[in-house]
């Protein structure tokens, strides 16, 4: 094995000059040529490698002497694409489905309670770029999406853009764990004591830092993959997915989240209980099983190291609560993660109309406060559950919002695949939908819907996916009208 790893290793000079030819020709193809399927994955490769990874911002101050705020470079890449698809759109993929309408009016409702949030922060720049990064974001990509595709040609393009966006985040994680990381620096995660932890034992998140978000995006790419598989007629192309998703799995083992895992199978399941297009659910279990069976023969330490894990009663690991105190407790075993929730909870019910505010500082400062006052008995920064954490910082009525609109996408998803089965749509929706529900499992355990990392991923193909039911439903309504 080290002599194969030795072998490779000269390749790692060409990740970076391919990322940029790979970046080059994305954005030949989205803005240029005006190619809305590449265009949506440049736009979530930039956010996840650019933003969050790299940290990179435009040189503002550089250019006219005085900083006026971050702008980062999907900021002017989603407006450029709004404004390139806008008017084409609004003539010929309107969608006025009852749905989607229903959808964009509790997406802008969860918006406005994390802007209020947003103002009730300790400090209102940093409760401002959260509302930014956390909901603005997401919003603009889901106003990018919402009407779909034109041609169902680009369907299957953003499926195989979006299994070579995971490829790429695969060999950034196999390149953090076997080589020694000429690319992946991670010199924000090192200096983290989290992130510093999760090093030393191993677990690998690659471009994410954080494996738990790595986990996250695997969780939303392997049903993605599945239909890609399904979907594509040519041989290649099914080769090269199945390829991908050999790494993606490979990529999941790496990270040793047992959410992750747990979430990955409940997504497999959903995607197993659907049947859609060709296929039968016997027929995609088939699938299913054959590539595990592949998985097992290629990589067959994977399968014990995951059972391992998911055995674990207590971990050795340790998250840190409060950096600055050294603080840490065990954060994963069931006791620990339940005080952490106990805790949240009681935080929350101190405002539990509109939160406490926006922000890691305002919910560390809370919770200090309250420590002192014996009502914790935990200093922490977020709750270590999304749907907690949603409580605490936004409020109830952000929660059940957000409960809502994840709801109204399923139920309309799950309705229009039973009405349309035989239809391309359907595949992609069944996709979109298993990716969905096997993340919203992980938001039980971990606080990705906070990072802007993982969370694009699934604002994206919840969007997708509403527009693609609401609209085909909405077809269906008509054709049955006009039967009659």
């Amino acid at each position: 094995m080290k002599q194969i790893i030795q072998l490779l290793a000269p390749l790692q000079f060409f990740l970076k000059p391919g990322l940029i030819v790979l970046a080059i020709w994305c954005f030949w193809q989205a803005i240029v040529r005006r190619n809305k399927a590449v265009g949506i994955v440049f736009y979530i490769g930039i956010v996840i490698l650019v933003d969050y990874y790299l940290r990179a911002t435009l040189p503002i101050k550089e250019i006219i002497g005085s900083s006026i705020g971050s702008i980062r470079y999907s900021d002017i890449l989603i407006l450029i694409l709004l404004f390139q698809h806008r008017h084409r759109e609004k003539r010929e993929l309107q969608n006025d489905a009852v749905a989607n309408r229903q959808f964009i009016i509790l997406i802008t409702i969860l918006m406005i309670l994390f802007f209020i949030s947003s103002l009730r922060a300790n400090t209102l720049s940093l409760g401002l770029a959260d509302f930014r990064n956390i909901m603005l974001k997401p919003f603009l990509s889901m106003l990018l999406v919402r009407n779909g595709f034109k041609d169902k040609n680009q369907i299957e393009q953003f499926i195989l853009y979006t299994v070579i966006l995971g490829l790429i985040f695969t060999i950034g994680s196999i390149e953090m764990k076997y080589f020694d990381r000429l690319f992946i620096k991670g010199t924000h995660y090192d200096s983290s004591l989290m992130w510093g932890a999760l090093r030393r034992s191993g677990r690998v998140g690659g471009f994410f830092g954080n494996p738990n978000n790595m986990g996250n995006i695997c969780v939303l790419l392997v049903p993605i993959h599945f239909i890609g598989i399904q979907l594509f007629a040519d041989i290649k192309r099914k080769l090269f997915v199945i390829f991908s998703l050999l790494g993606i799995v490979f990529a999941m083992v790496l990270t040793e989240s047992r959410g992750s895992y747990m979430g990955a199978g409940i997504s497999i399941i959903c995607y197993l209980a659907l049947p859609v297009g060709k296929l039968t659910v016997k027929n995609k279990v088939k699938i299913v099983f054959c590539f595990f069976a592949i998985f097992m023969a290629l990589m067959p330490g994977a399968i014990q190291k995951i059972s391992d894990r998911l055995a674990e009663t207590d971990s050795q690991q340790e998250i840190v609560i409060n950096p600055s105190q050294e603080e840490a407790i065990d954060g994963e075993s069931l006791d620990s993660r339940l005080a952490l929730w106990k805790d949240g909870i009681t935080i929350g019910k101190t405002k539990p109309i509109f939160g406490i505010g926006l922000g890691e500082d305002t919910f560390r400062s809370v919770s200090a406060m309250m420590r002192e006052m014996g009502l914790v008995q935990i200093e922490l920064d977020h709750a270590h559950s999304s749907y907690i954490n949603l409580f605490v910082q936004t409020g109830f009525i952000s929660l059940l919002a957000f409960l809502g609109i994840n709801i109204l996408v399923i139920k309309t998803n799950i309705s229009a695949i039973y009405k349309n089965r035989e239809q391309k749509d359907s595949v992609v929706i069944a996709g979109c939908n298993a990716s969905i529900v096997g993340f919203l499992f992980c938001l039980i355990t971990q606080n990705t819907l906070f990072k802007i990392d993982a969370s694009t991923v699934y604002w994206v193909f919840l969007s997708l996916s509403i527009a693609l039911s609401s609209k085909m439903q909405n077809e269906s309504s008509k054709r049955e009208f006009y039967d009659k």
